[in-house]
């Protein structure tokens, strides 16, 4: 949502974190689960005896007050099962992870994890371009990446820009009314620069007879801008049900086919939201795209070849690393060393349109970075009962024991009934979530990145915390290959919001 005025800048937000309602900020669940060992330890002090009492009370309620004990962005109880997971983990040993002629099997370069199933599908579209789908037998979904280059907001009007927001909201709301979508992302990916472009370019269109001056002018811009440039690209990923899309969702021919004439129409509205050409990616494409997540160092090798105009042929069986192995806060695979944080909380109250540009700036201090904003659109239906839900549970929880309201319990309130009045007056309705990538080239400088990306997440406003025992899933999530954390979860969505 914007307002403005003809002095000020275009402002955003209204943005409400779902939370069910609860005593003392617990959720549903926990509060229920605490009712219900009162009761219990009431019916055993009258029906027993009161020392019965206590050892029901220190066997239930205790252990259940422990787990909602919140501990920075999370509960003691969700900590916990964090951490006892990843000790599962490792004793089975889904930490590590090999590939290659001396692995077994000899597959290639599978991708690891949870990514370990994708398959890739090659089509075309009506343009006879190449189109590159990717296909997760398991639950049926079909996701395909699009390329956009914006043009960037440099010498851009606010009230262009404020047009651009509005048109991207609209895209987001098409979404939510789009059949068969699960989910989407929006990725942005940066490298430094290596320059091997441009000393190509330099090499083929330089003049025998050119002065001596132009010919020192031209090799210290060679030698120079590599250090001040980068490499950024964004990427749009969309999942789609199979399901929903035809009849037999394993009929991969006859899903793709769906998929790629939807694809016009999307993409024109994205353009339009200030995206640039917006193209899908070619299967060697996404293929490169993720070999070069997972192996830094040969980005290099990828960037010279396309400079020489004989681009690398990777398969997408070569796409994943040879090695990799995840640790409590990192990942490390082939040539770097991942961190991947998770947004808790969005920013408070309003921003501009740049809010976020601190964080999307190239830094040359990191091998690479990607910012991944997951979406979830829903349609109307499902906007406009979490809608409900969310202003009564927020109206809820803002009593408090004297009739005192605090001021973030109001604004959530306020927002929460501006959410459903907007819903009910045809606004769409998406949840969102960030996720923050960053590779170096070794464990000694994970001090440094960690500060790096610390700092420029405060400068953008956003409470970051590092995905601790989950940094392989979330390095896969990070990535525009159409991997949805909520659907790979033990406990269904609808009961961890009640949590």
């Amino acid at each position: 949502m914007s307002s403005h005025s003809a002095s000020a800048p275009p402002t955003y937000g209204n943005w409400v974190q779902p939370k069910s309602p609860g005593l003392a900020g617990l959720g549903l669940i926990p509060t229920a689960a605490l009712m219900s060992g009162v009761v219990l330890t009431l019916l055993v002090s009258m029906l027993v005896s009161a020392l019965a009492a206590l050892v029901t009370a220190a066997v239930v309620l205790v252990p259940i007050a422990l787990a909602s004990v919140p501990i920075g962005a999370q509960t003691l109880g969700a900590a916990m099962t964090t951490r006892l997971g990843w000790i599962l983990r490792k004793r089975r040993r889904e930490d590590t992870y090999h590939s290659g002629v001396f692995a077994s099997p000899l597959s290639g370069r599978p991708l690891p994890g949870v990514l370990a199933k994708t398959r890739m599908v090659a089509t075309v579209d009506a343009l006879n371009r190449q189109i590159a789908v990717l296909y997760r037998p398991g639950r049926h979904h079909y996701s395909v990446v699009l390329h956009c280059r914006p043009d960037g907001a440099g010498l851009v009007d606010p009230e262009t820009v404020d047009v651009w927001v509005s048109h991207w909201g609209g895209f987001l709301a098409a979404l939510g009314q789009e059949p068969g979508l699960r989910g989407a992302s929006v990725v942005v990916d940066t490298a430094p620069d290596t320059g091997d472009w441009l000393a190509s370019e330099h090499a083929r269109t330089l003049s025998p007879t050119a002065p001596q001056l132009a010919r020192d002018v031209l090799e210290e811009v060679i030698r120079e801008f590599p250090q001040a440039s980068a490499d950024q690209s964004v990427y749009v990923c969309l999942t789609y049900a199979g399901a929903d899309l035809y009849r037999k969702p394993g009929d991969t021919g006859a899903v793709v086919a769906e998929l790629v004439r939807r694809l016009p129409g999307l993409m024109g509205a994205m353009e339009m939201g200030g995206s640039g050409p917006v193209e899908p990616l070619a299967p060697r494409e996404l293929a490169t795209l993720v070999r070069v997540a997972y192996d830094p160092a040969a980005q290099s090798v990828v960037a010279g070849a396309e400079a020489e105009l004989a681009p690398v042929q990777v398969e997408w069986s070569q796409a994943g690393p040879v090695s990799a192995r995840e640790s409590w806060g990192s990942y490390a695979h082939d040539s770097g060393v991942s961190v991947t944080w998770e947004m808790v909380e969005a920013p408070r109250g309003v921003v501009f349109s740049n809010v976020l540009a601190p964080l999307l700036q190239p830094d040359v201090r990191l091998t690479r970075k990607r910012v991944a904003l997951v979406l979830r659109p829903h349609d109307a239906g499902e906007a406009t009962g979490i809608t409900e839900r969310d202003a009564s549970a927020a109206s809820l929880n803002a009593r408090k024991p004297g009739g005192r309201i605090t001021a973030d319990a109001e604004r959530r309130v306020q927002a929460t009934r501006q959410a459903e009045g907007d819903v009910s007056a045809g606004a769409g309705l998406t949840r969102f979530a960030l996720l923050v990538t960053a590779t170096v080239a070794s464990v000694e400088d994970l001090p440094e990145m960690l500060a790096t990306v610390d700092r420029v997440g405060r400068m953008s406003r956003l409470r970051l915390r590092v995905s601790y025992g989950h940094q392989a899933a979330a390095f896969a999530a990070s990535l525009p290959v159409g991997f949805l954390p909520w659907d790979y979860t033990v406990l269904p969505s609808s009961v961890r919001s009640l949590l």
